[in-house]
């Protein structure tokens, strides 16, 4: 687990964050968004690769975080 491997690296710290979207006939909907229903698109960007603007981000320290998230955004 991505937790487990940061929680042994000494002298490093790490940011974990997670995203939840849904890609269904072609609309991307952000799960944990404030608006569940907005619209978002894809973009590509040169130097940063296809990214969704306006997607909402979510720190996570521990596997039961990402678990709850993933429980709001069902």
């Amino acid at each position: 687990h991505i937790f487990e491997a940061s929680s042994v690296a000494a002298g490093t710290k790490y940011l974990i964050r997670a995203s939840y979207l849904e890609i269904y006939n072609e609309s991307i909907r952000d799960l944990l968004g404030k608006d569940v229903k907005a619209t978002l698109y894809l973009k590509e960007y040169a130097d940063k690769g296809v990214q969704v603007p306006n997607l909402s981000w979510h720190q996570c320290t521990s596997v039961v975080e990402c678990e709850r998230l993933m429980d709001r955004g069902n």
